[in-house]
């Protein structure tokens, strides 16, 4: 029985190394992990054009809304500037068949805005 015990503890002993496998030498270390690197390099690179690619279309998307906003903004301020033009006009007439009670200061100013209004047309 001591000969198997000392069989048994040879082989738990020695064992491991018998079936270890041998270090790769320091080339295939360097293969290795070149081919790793430029695996992490590709996938880095999808990645990145991933990101540049959803940028792009942000970008793209809040360009055409600010061209959005200017038209309305200049439709509204085309608008404006119609009402206000008119309701000039129509003081003026007033004005001019006395029906109305406006004062030569305040006549001024809404000539003044109608120049302006007309300027920035």
């Amino acid at each position: 029985m001591a000969e198997s015990s000392a069989a048994d503890d040879a082989e738990w002993i020695y064992g491991e190394r018998v079936r270890r496998t041998p270090r790769p030498s320091l080339q295939e270390t360097e293969e290795r992990a070149r081919r790793e690197a430029e695996a992490i390099v590709r996938d880095a690179e999808l990645k990145a054009r991933s990101i540049v690619s959803a940028a792009e279309g942000a970008r793209r998307e809040v360009v055409a809304e600010l061209a959005r906003e200017q038209a309305d903004l200049a439709e509204k301020t085309s608008r404006l500037a119609e009402f206000l033009a008119s309701t000039l006009e129509e003081v003026e007439r007033a004005s001019a068949n006395g029906s109305g009670t406006v004062s030569a200061h305040d006549l001024e100013q809404l000539e003044a805005l109608q120049d302006e209004l007309r300027g920035g047309e």
